[in-house]
């Protein structure tokens, strides 16, 4: 019976913590996904402006969500970027978001922190002109929600585990409860209704 139960208890702490990761990994990615429809909809609400208005325009709204905005010549140069001097910037060329976006038009990507604690969230698309326009957004990383809903997911865990245990613990009583009943009426075997298999 001990064995029994054990076993049942294993299988069911085994469930809950794959289901949880399941669900943790499934609501990241539609976070991730909410972040780059919002990314593409500030990218072609910039691209509607003419580059002088960038600088007013970061005052307001975009300013206030922190994205940063930046064009970038076919080159890979930058020629605007709203959170940082021109002239200090590497060459954007061998960026995969850029890439894409003289490619097919529009280009994204995540690139994580080497603390694992932000992502980088970044979406840029092809402008009339040939430069490439691109907005990005720092977010949590998924380490760091993880860790941030640490507590919940352990309450969580404890309320299930528990739940648990006593499913399993009835489920024992009732698999091992016909042999223990069997095991104790042996002179009444024929009259005993237990499993088929246990007649013989």
């Amino acid at each position: 019976k001990k064995k029994v139960y054990i076993l049942l208890v294993q299988i069911a702490t085994i469930a809950i913590l794959l289901s949880l990761i399941t669900v943790g990994l499934i609501f990241y990615k539609a976070f991730e996904k909410q972040v780059f429809l919002d990314l593409e909809t500030m990218a072609h609400l910039y691209a509607s402006v003419e580059q002088r208005e960038l600088n007013r325009l970061d005052e307001d709204v975009f300013l206030a969500n922190h994205v940063r905005i930046s064009i970038i010549d076919k080159q890979g140069n930058v020629l605007y970027d709203n959170n940082a001097p021109i002239g200090n910037m590497e060459n954007h060329a061998d960026r995969e978001e850029i890439q894409e976006a003289f490619l097919s038009g529009s280009g994204k990507a995540v690139r994580r922190s080497s603390t694992l604690e932000k992502s980088l969230f970044y979406y840029a698309i092809r402008l009339e002109n040939g430069n490439a326009l691109r907005v990005s957004k720092e977010t949590n990383s998924i380490f760091s929600i993880f860790y941030q809903s640490l507590p919940i997911f352990l309450v969580i865990v404890i309320i299930l585990f528990y739940f648990c245990m006593a499913v399993a613990r009835y489920f024992t009583r009732k698999l091992i409860e016909p042999i223990e009943y069997l095991a104790t009426n042996l002179d009444k075997k024929e009259k005993v209704k237990t499993y088929p298999e246990l007649t013989p």
